[in-house]
């Protein structure tokens, strides 16, 4: 083996065939016969390194290095023994990837005539940034007079061990919660894919015991097939039997290679054969396909069939925050760490498992490679009911205990309505019919009164309302104008039996939309709260970016963006974004949905803001910060006021304020984690709107949900800034954050304004 050759070796596709794949390859006799090294190892050594009596495999001293399991790097031991009558030797690895480290020690020794040297041997997977694959290549040993020997290494580079299962205990529709990982490789681009949450189905089908059980293939009574079309990056396939008359049931799961629309041994991905009804296949991070599940009556004991239930379900990726996950941006190895999991209208009833999955990865162009991690969603029970903002053409989703009522549901209606249709429906014909919807209209100075949370509906007038009828679900519509306030959905279950709704609010608009003013806002509704967003247009699109704090009182920042509207509502999801960690050139950033969010004008500096971040809703009614004036410069004003960045992603960006009373740059950034956090620029002794170098301020506050704290800052550095016209400029920054959160930037940037010019008053 140490003299072979993988020249031949083909793989199943006819390409190049790898280590893990074909091992040392062809023997080359011409090469054997000249080698002047071999490994010693005996039967008891085999013995010795049996798993069932506590051995371990990689400790035979064998001319291959594999380790099936090398997280980060892994070790081998290694005694060669001289059979040329003694020599000089060199060690040198050959073949690895780029980045891999390899170390032998030692790596130059000399043999005596039949003596023996122990090596120690180091791979280092980590650096080349391969996770989820295989590393393979060569340690080469050579001397005078022999043929070069070689150890063959192939180790799988494991990112590490993830949790068997996350599982949630949910009392209410929306929510959050924390699990912690450790122990895994470096995530330079630490990726987390969020699955959406789905009830599984159960299929019952009757089966006589399979005449021909020992081929599951063949079709007939005793066998039923299931099928799933997958997308790209489908986190988890679930397929169980459940308790059963028969004796034994067998499960098998397998892809649809050859596209015939059967199931083939060949095509087989998972089997569970165990003697008895309850098996269970998972198949994680499928390529896209057909997938098939066979359920088998291996052994029945009832003549005329016996029912045979397979529960079933398939995770795809996540393309809202039904199910979020939000972690840092990067991760040392070893690293201690908490994701975060939220989830939103979650309409599972009590005593309900429903089925998620979380990937993990190391960098965004493989985004599972760490693993993923399967999520149990239970419901326990019916919570009270909390703030229910509705998105104007968004389906919501809830749950109503029996006889249940929700009197928080709301919409904010604006100047400019001409009608307003509230749709709502059971999960099945029965939960339709006992629904009933009545429309309340509150205006805004008596409903806003407890920000962020919403008030009841109260005893009003009722607007319109209806029941549902022949399994459809209420809906109750005003035409012909609707009066702008803050309009109720409240919504009835007269079941004794719990309910899944769906709910769904539509928005007419007529006349012209709102021209409202771009830029900061913060709360009138909670004055001090030391936080807001910056509205703003640009290229036919919206943009908001949401300075607030985390549940820590940490400065965090989202995003949101979405096309302009042609009325005076404006809704998005709401993003978090991450970043790599680095602070200067070559920062890549990814984003998660968190939430979503809508902007209701009601004036040019008047408007509603209403969100759901992290499972958690609320509303404040907001004002601008300060007016669009300009500043004098050379006899003319100037606009500066807008959104900068540098002409790239990965490094974050500026809301500039300048008028002509001062200046202010709040910097969406991020720290060395790779979270979003923000800093802000603005001299609290000196309001120049001129003046070309300003302190940089760490604010510490509060969450938009969370309980009233003080809002505080320090100074952590100063920003010096110019401008070579309106649309482009320079900052230099440099601040180290108050910890925490952790990282220290010096950087001069190039950079142009995003967003439209406003008009100065």
């Amino acid at each position: 083996q140490t003299t072979a050759t993988l020249e031949l070796a083909k793989d199943e596709n006819g390409a190049p065939a790898t280590p893990e794949q074909a091992g040392a390859g062809r023997p080359q006799l011409e090469e054997a016969v000249q080698a002047g090294l071999y490994l010693d190892v005996s039967g008891s050594d085999f013995a010795a390194a049996n798993p069932s009596l506590g051995g371990d495999p990689i400790e035979l001293n064998l001319p291959g290095l594999v380790d099936s399991q090398c997280t980060a790097s892994c070790s081998f031991t290694r005694t060669v023994t001289d059979m040329m009558g003694g020599g000089d030797w060199t060690v040198s690895p050959v073949d690895f990837p780029a980045g891999t480290q390899v170390s032998v020690t030692p790596s130059q020794f000399s043999l005596g005539s039949g003596a023996s040297r122990e090596l120690g041997i180091t791979i280092e997977v980590g650096p080349t940034g391969i996770v989820g694959d295989w590393v393979s290549g060569k340690i080469r040993l050579s001397a005078a007079g022999s043929s070069d020997v070689e150890l063959t290494v192939s180790v799988y580079s494991d990112g590490g061990s993830l949790p068997e299962e996350w599982t949630i205990v949910a009392d209410d529709d929306a929510g959050s919660t924390g699990f912690g990982l450790t122990g895994l490789v470096r995530l330079q681009e630490a990726t987390f894919i969020a699955g959406t949450p789905v009830n599984p189905q159960s299929r019952t089908e009757t089966l006589v015991e399979d005449p021909s059980n020992s081929d599951p293939y063949d079709g007939g009574s005793g066998v039923f097939t299931q099928w799933y079309d997958l997308p790209e990056g489908a986190l988890w396939l679930h397929a169980a039997t459940l308790a059963s008359t028969a004796d034994d049931l067998d499960l098998f799961v397998g892809r649809d290679q050859d596209g015939d629309n059967r199931a083939d041994e060949w095509e087989e991905l998972c089997s569970s054969t165990t003697p008895q009804d309850i098996e269970r296949c998972d198949l994680y991070d499928l390529p896209a396909g057909r997938y098939w599940i066979v359920a088998q009556n291996w052994s029945g004991t009832e003549v005329s069939g016996d029912a045979v239930t397979l529960r079933h379900a398939a995770v795809e990726p996540a393309d809202s925050s039904a199910l979020a996950v939000s972690g840092p941006g990067t991760v040392d190895t070893n690293q201690p760490f908490t994701v975060r999991l939220s989830w939103d209208n979650f309409k599972g009833l009590p005593g309900e498992d429903w089925l998620s999955a979380v990937g993990v990865g190391s960098n965004a162009a493989q985004p599972n490679n760490i693993g993923v991690i399967p999520v149990t969603l239970t419901r326990s029970a019916l919570e009270s009911v909390e703030t229910f903002p509705l998105m104007n053409g968004r389906t919501h989703a809830l749950s109503l205990a029996a006889n249940g009522r929700h009197d928080r549901i709301f919409i904010d209606v604006p100047p400019g309505v001409s009608g307003l249709t509230i749709t709502a429906s059971g999960a099945t014909n029965e939960q339709s019919n006992a629904l009933q919807l009545e429309l309340v209209r509150q205006s805004f100075d008596e409903s806003l009164a407890e920000a962020p949370y919403a008030l009841p509906a109260g005893d009003g007038p009722v607007i319109g309302s209806a029941s549902g009828a022949g399994g459809v679900g209420p809906i109750v519509a005003v035409a012909g104008g609707v009066q702008p306030g803050r309009w109720y959905a409240v919504l009835s279950n007269s079941s004794g039996s719990p309910a899944s709704v769906t709910i769904q609010a539509e928005v007419n608009s007529s006349g012209d939309p709102i021209d409202f003013h771009r830029g900061l806002w913060l709360p009138s509704t909670r004055p001090g709260l030391g936080q807001g967003y910056d509205y703003n247009t640009g290229g036919g699109s919206r943009s908001l970016i949401w300075y607030t704090y985390d549940e820590f009182g940490l400065p965090a920042w989202y995003i949101a963006g979405a096309p302009e509207t042609d009325g005076n509502i404006w809704t998005s999801e709401i993003f978090r974004v991450t970043n790599n960690g680095e602070t200067d050139d070559g920062a890549t950033q990814q984003l998660m949905p968190v939430g979503y969010l809508s902007i209701t004008n009601l004036a040019r500096q008047d408007a509603l803001f209403s969100f759901t971040l992290y499972g958690e809703s609320g509303f404040d009614r907001m004002r601008p910060l300060a007016a669009s004036t300009c500043p004098d410069v050379n006899g003319q004003p100037a606009n500066y006021t807008g959104i900068w960045f540098r002409g790239s992603s990965g490094l974050g960006g500026a809301s500039i304020l300048v008028n002509d009373l001062t200046q202010a740059q709040i910097h969406y950034l991020f720290d060395e984690n790779g979270e979003p956090r923000w800093l802000f620029a603005q001299d609290p002794e000196n309001n120049d709107p001129l003046d070309p170098e300003i302190p940089i301020l760490q604010f510490h506050g509060f969450c938009a949900v969370c309980e009233p704290a003080e809002v505080d800052f320090e100074r952590v550095g100063t920003l010096g800034r110019g401008f070579d016209s309106e649309t482009s400029g320079f900052w230099i920054l440099d601040y180290s954050f108050d910890a925490p959160p952790s990282g220290t930037v010096e950087r001069t940037d190039e950079v142009i304004r995003l967003t439209d010019p406003i008009e100065c008053e």
